[in-house]
């Protein structure tokens, strides 16, 4: 059973859309830093002694530590041994018009807040997000109007923070120095940053990624880019130019799905497939485009963001097959599950099928042939209107 998630936001970058200017950013980076209700003290704790370590009496801040990438690996390091979840939203500033009225400070930091927070609400039903106070209290209070329009307006969601009793998400505000959560979420985002930025070799980029692995839930990207940067080092394609275009194809179907107004009729099993979505997406980014995800991982992240219990069976039929029916291309192998990037991927998932799909029908004939012989021909089931297509493919089969 889930538990109520505490969630530290802050990030890194310039806010201002023009990345031509003198010392602009191309990229906005958020993280979001989340922790069990219960865990929240004991890692407080956790975090106040990794920043005593390595800042002494100083606030833990990704700036401070600069281009030193072995003392970033190290502190990192640390973090990761907390038991902590991260979220990460990386905003490419050059991709949002200049006519979206987005270029200007405050209006920025509210859309850029929201993406990431309207995210948050649908991967975890109860979550107290905490944020970096920025300016005034006026802007803050204007700042919680805006997301309580936004989604209640655009979401079709109650009322989040004006529900009696113990709300759905709580949104609070506190000063950096005064946080070592939001101090972690600037590790965090501020490492992430760099790599984006170029400042940090492929090597940190690299160890990143293995660093955080097991923390990291799923990195978006918005507006979203199809075009991966990413490029596996392994075999060359036989078809290079097809498999391009297919990758590019999967990657939007993928981002198409996120983008669909969440399910009336199943909100909980909407957010886990969205979230499953997310988490191959931010697997195909951070691994080798070849590689599949084990299926023990997936049930293992599944379950973390989950408020029932998610088996083998709950996975194939109410999530991956959902979301296949949706016209998202997933590749699966007894390796595991991907975005499909290459031809190769869709010969796979089509040959694994190949060697299922015919021995099962094959085993339904053989089973209704049975029930006919004990019944001396009374009873023959696919003759019921339900099983009307799987006597098509028992006698294409026969053929």
């Amino acid at each position: 059973m889930q538990t109520r998630k505490i969630c530290f936001i802050d990030e890194t970058g310039n806010k201002p859309l023009d990345a031509e200017s003198s010392g602009a950013s191309s990229y906005f980076v958020l993280a979001a830093t989340l922790v069990d209700e219960a865990d929240v003290e004991p890692v407080k704790a956790q975090a106040e002694r990794i920043r005593a370590d390595f800042f002494q009496a100083g606030v833990m801040k990704s700036s401070e530590v600069g281009s030193d990438s072995e003392l970033r690996r190290k502190i990192l390091t640390q973090i990761a041994a907390l038991p902590i979840h991260v979220v990460i939203l990386a905003i490419q500033k050059d991709l949002i018009s200049k006519d979206s009225g987005l270029d200007w400070h405050k209006s920025f930091f509210k859309h850029a807040s929201h993406v990431l927070s309207s995210k948050l609400l649908f991967a975890y039903p109860s979550i107290e997000i905490w944020q970096d106070a920025h300016g005034t209290k006026d802007f803050m209070d204007e700042f919680r109007r805006y997301l309580v329009r936004q989604f209640d307006e655009k979401q079709g969601l109650p009322s989040l923070f004006e529900q009696p009793g113990d709300p759905a998400l709580k949104l609070d505000f506190d000063k950096f120095a005064d946080n070592v959560m939001l101090q972690v979420s600037d590790m965090i985002s501020g490492s992430y940053w760099r790599i984006l930025e170029g400042r940090e070799e492929d090597r940190f980029e690299d160890a990143f990624h293995r660093i955080l692995e097991k923390r990291i839930h799923f990195i978006d990207q918005w507006p979203p880019d199809y075009r991966r940067k990413r490029y596996s080092k392994q075999e060359v394609p036989r078809d290079p130019s097809l498999d391009e275009s297919l990758e590019y194809y999967c990657v939007k179907k993928a981002h198409e799905y996120l983008s669909q107004a969440p399910s009336e009729s199943d909100p909980e099993g909407d957010a886990v497939r969205k979230a499953f979505v997310r988490f191959l997406l931010y697997r195909l980014e951070s691994r080798p485009k070849t590689e599949f995800v084990k299926t023990k991982v997936i049930l293992r992240f599944l379950n973390s963001v989950s408020a029932e219990p998610i088996d083998q069976e709950y996975l194939n039929t109410r999530v991956i097959g959902r979301i296949r029916d949706a016209g998202v291309l997933i590749s699966s192998t007894p390796k595991g599950y991907k975005i499909p990037t290459s031809v190769q991927d869709i010969y796979s998932f089509i040959s694994r099928a190949n060697s299922i799909v015919p021995q099962m029908v094959s085993q339904v004939e053989e089973a209704n042939n049975q029930l006919k012989i004990v019944s001396f021909g009374a009873r023959n089931l696919l003759d019921l209107p339900e099983f009307a297509q799987l006597q098509r493919m028992v006698e294409t089969v026969k053929r």
